[in-house]
């Protein structure tokens, strides 16, 4: 939580409140997974647990990626 707030204050500073007001700001997060295998083996459900909450249930039923 500190590297978000070091960051917004940062922002703030480089911005100068009293002329540019910050009206909305998002943070990503990016991971990416391997798969040691043929391409044909490879499922969502070898790298996500189903059910999950960020990816649909059609996602497994699709087959391989």
């Amino acid at each position: 939580m500190n590297e978000i707030q070091d960051f917004i204050s940062t922002i703030s500073q480089i911005l100068k409140y009293n002329r540019n007001y910050i009206q909305a700001f998002s943070l990503r997060y990016v991971d990416n997974f391997s798969f040691d295998g043929p391409p044909e083996l490879a499922s969502v459900d070898k790298l996500f647990n189903n059910p999950c909450d960020y990816i649909p249930n059609r996602c497994f039923l699709a087959g391989s990626l």
